[in-house]
């Protein structure tokens, strides 16, 4: 069957419970919609504005056609989404695919108003906290844009950084290097505050934008933004094991939750280098580090995805809550309120079916944290890569074919529509715009160069 001025072409296959849209022009396969559980679509109509399946046993399922054309013709990236930021106010967001461009899209317009050309592979994507400045890691250069001109103001070579990050009051830059000097620098001008001799790993800077920390042998170190010099640390390696993950807490800025590798969780004071042990872990319990987050007040930290299982820590009341998810957890995170997790999860398959990954049902599902009520979950239909999760409970899910999917969340609880929400994910309307996106060109050479001090 042909859509949208013979533009689509929409097909039944034997023995596939999807309808599949390939777009004539590029004859690549843009959408698949499923139409049965457990039953075969003999019959696709179009109706007036509507295109309807009947399968074998008598179900009907109907789609909006403009829908399906509108994102039939959603635009996608070259390859595989890489990493999503989203401004403070969540009317644009930033995406890498790993290619030498920076696509910014526009949430109104469900397309990309612009893009941020490189010379290389972009590696790395950060956004200020004010939404000024964009900073992009291309082969150990480090390129500052002002996000919405796209002024390319500084490309700094010799910065060695394998990661960069941006201080919480948007006025500092962080290059670390595992093999070299990690920077602190002015975004504005490009110029080095000081240098941190220690390699910090997995790297945050505190809230209050004064300490850089990270690990380091098995302790968690805090280095000064203004000297570079460590200050202060946190040691518990004789007693308690290295310390494996933290998270510091933008609501309480002087604090970081700390998890040791022999399962003990403790808050530690960073100014006045004061340890106070929360919790420990039953031994029993297998915890992931690398997937450790907590919520911005410091109540819930979310310790592991085991198959099917997703484990949280409510350190207000010291207690474990464990979650069953319907298949098994590909990507899990806490909203930073503390009010929701949300997960993506493959279904686990029929012995008949197919072991693909799209007719495995990834599907993103959101929680309620105070009583663990499930608002709502949604069928993906494609093969997700990231997943992010803004200030303004919207959700982002990069997939495998370049497209970004963006989910709002409903709570009727909150707003007095009861305590149960069957559908508390919305997929938000797509709108088709003529206009092209801006190119925003680099600098052709470093206007900043830095020299290695020994």
């Amino acid at each position: 069957m042909l859509a949208q001025d013979g533009q689509l072409f929409l097909a039944l296959l034997e023995a596939c419970p999807w309808v599949l849209v390939w777009r004539i022009s590029s004859g690549q396969c843009v959408l698949s919609l499923n139409s049965s559980e457990n039953s075969q679509s003999l019959t696709l109509l179009k109706t007036g504005p509507t295109l309807m399946v009947v399968t074998e046993n008598g179900c009907v399922t109907a789609w909006d056609r403009d829908l399906i054309c509108s994102v039939g013709f959603a635009p996608k990236m070259e390859s595989g989404v890489r990493d999503i930021v989203v401004e403070p106010m969540g009317e644009r967001f930033y995406v890498i695919d790993g290619s030498e461009t920076v696509w910014r899209w526009s949430l109104q317009t469900g397309r990309p108003d612009g893009y941020f050309l490189h010379q290389g592979s972009v590696e790395k994507l950060r956004l200020s906290q004010n939404g000024s400045h964009l900073i992009t890691l291309v082969s150990k250069d480090v390129y500052v844009w002002q996000s919405k001109t796209g002024h390319n103001t500084h490309r700094i070579c010799g910065s060695l950084a394998s990661n960069i990050l941006i201080s919480p009051n948007s006025k500092f830059g962080v290059c670390l290097s595992e093999r070299g000097l990690s920077r602190v620098w002015k975004l504005v001008s490009g110029a080095v505050v000081c240098h941190v001799h220690l390699y910090l790993a997995d790297a945050q800077i505190s809230p209050e934008s004064t300490f850089l920390i990270g690990l380091c042998c098995g302790d968690l170190l805090a280095a000064s933004l203004w000297s570079g010099s460590v200050s202060k640390c946190f040691s518990c390696s004789e007693c308690s094991g290295d310390v494996v993950a933290f998270q510091t807490l933008p609501e309480h800025p002087e604090f970081v939750v700390v998890m040791t590798a022999t399962g003990f969780v403790y808050t530690w004071k960073v100014t006045e280098e004061t340890v106070c042990q929360q919790f420990e872990l039953p031994g029993t319990l297998s915890y992931c580090p690398e997937v450790f987050q907590m919520s911005s007040n410091g109540r819930y930290a979310l310790l592991s995805t085991d198959e099917d299982v997703i484990t949280l820590l409510d350190l207000a009341q010291a207690r474990l809550c464990s979650f069953k998810a319907e298949g098994s957890v590909f990507r899990a995170c806490l909203d930073k309120s503390g009010e929701y997790f949300f997960y993506i999860s493959y279904t686990p398959l029929k012995d008949d079916c197919c072991s693909c990954d799209l007719h495995a049902k990834p599907a993103l599902t959101v929680v309620r944290l105070i009583d663990g009520g499930r608002l709502g979950r949604l069928c993906l239909g494609k093969i997700p890569l990231t997943l992010t999760v803004c200030g303004q409970l919207c959700v982002y899910v990069g997939f495998q074919d370049g497209s970004v999917g963006v989910y709002s969340i409903f709570d009727a609880a909150e707003l007095g529509g009861g305590g149960f929400s069957e559908r508390g994910i919305c997929k938000d309307e797509l709108y088709l715009s003529e206009k092209e996106p801006l190119e925003f060109l680099p600098l052709s050479m470093p206007n900043v160069s830095w020299v290695e001090h020994m």
